[in-house]
């Protein structure tokens, strides 16, 4: 298997690394839809043959760029988001693009689908199917996360990298046009993505969009809590995307407990939370507060520290 390392666009160099079967030397591209096309008695068309969890814990930057976990399919067993293309036969590429819901509109997500083991692939995601794969591709990857406030920034990047490849002096499509405006991008759910399908090919330098796309059923983000508890207490550690570090350590402003005037040590527990997922407790100690003076801001703070004494 080859792989096709740039793709250039005027003088914008875009890095890929797309597996490919043909090491094409320059993509001018273009978008074009053939309507009409999706009925399996009248041309090719794109089947989600596997959908991705609908429930998922989206990756942080933070957390490093191999280690992402992998979209497993519905029924949790060790495959991932398989799309195939029928009635084509020739060499084609699948694109794989998150993106947001609303008003039945799909227009593209500020965050990212980002392929497992390869540091600068992420949406829009190209892969080939060809008839030694059975034009059948899976996508091995996970959905990183981006802050709000990062929003527009994302957004603005896909939309460089899309118009970049499919452009060569021709409109692009409704789709692409509705998911560049981006001025709405507050609005944008991020716990919500969906998966959008569509296929290509490389013909005469142009991109040619082969049918319609397909779409994933929504991913819901199944987010990381903390929970601290006892027999007749619960709460919750309070934390930013930004302070998990590549799955090893989560840095939290730990609760307060429930009567801050103790005085003596008090014994809770504390877990990893996920969906109905949850870790093995272990021990998390209270202590009594330090005597402050009253004029200092943090009088009202109580004192913790965590020990795993079992």
């Amino acid at each position: 298997m080859k792989f096709l390392h740039t793709f250039t666009a005027t003088a914008l160099e875009l890095r890929f690394n797309v597996p490919i079967d043909i090491e094409y030397p320059e993509l001018h591209s273009v978008y074009f839809q053939r309507m009409g096309l999706n009925k399996i008695d009248k041309g090719p068309y794109l089947e989600l043959i596997v959908q991705p969890s609908t429930k998922f814990r989206y990756r942080y930057e933070s957390e490093g760029a191999t280690i992402h976990r992998l979209l497993h399919s519905q029924n949790g067993a060790k495959s991932y988001p398989t799309v195939k293309l029928f009635n084509y036969g020739k060499p084609a590429f699948i694109r794989c693009l998150a993106c947001r819901t609303e008003d039945e509109q799909y227009k593209i997500h500020c965050h990212s689908f980002k392929m497992k083991n390869v540091d600068d692939i992420r949406d829009p995601v190209y892969l080939s199917a060809t008839e030694e794969n059975n034009f059948t591709v899976s996508f091995q990857g996970s959905l990183i996360f981006t802050k709000k406030r990062d929003a527009n920034e994302t957004l603005n990047k896909k939309l460089q990298r899309i118009r970049a490849i499919h452009r060569n002096g021709h409109d692009l499509s409704t789709f692409e046009e509705v998911s560049f405006q981006i001025d709405d991008f507050k609005n944008i759910n991020i716990n919500k993505v969906v998966l959008r399908f569509d296929a290509y090919e490389y013909l005469n330098g142009q991109m040619i969009q082969i049918c319609k796309p397909v779409y994933s059923q929504p991913i819901l983000n199944q987010k990381v809590k903390v929970r601290f508890f006892n027999e007749t207490w619960e709460d919750f550690g309070i934390f930013d995307v930004t302070d998990i570090h590549r799955q090893f350590a989560i840095v939290l402003r730990t609760p307060r407990y429930v009567d801050v005037n103790i005085d003596s040590p008090v014994k809770v527990k504390v877990e990893l939370v996920r969906g109905d997922e949850r870790s093995e407790p272990r021990t998390f100690i209270y202590l009594p507060q330090y005597e402050v003076n009253s004029s200092n801001e943090d009088a009202n703070l109580f004192n913790t520290s965590g020990s795993d004494t079992e």
